[in-house]
């Protein structure tokens, strides 16, 4: 169970050498829920995720390819 509240965490996706903050939206139980916006609002596809915590001593990072679910979230084949 995540007892974060909003202001300790921050995720950060990365694609290349490109960090794009991820805008937290809410958290969950079980899980952390953003959105990713890269330039000129486009969402990005990122290598991994980054999860921070100021307060609660963890740092998780994800490392793997997003870009089926960036495509299933367009409506893409």
């Amino acid at each position: 169970m995540l007892n974060l509240s909003m202001n300790e965490v921050t995720v950060t996706g990365v694609q290349g050498d490109r960090q794009y903050q991820c805008v937290l939206e809410k958290i969950e139980s079980n899980a952390i829920i953003c959105k990713i916006k890269g330039e000129s609002g486009a969402i990005p596809v990122v290598d991994s995720l980054t999860i921070d915590s100021e307060l609660q001593p963890f740092s998780v990072v994800f490392k793997y390819s997003l870009k089926s679910a960036v495509t299933a979230m367009r409506g893409e084949d």
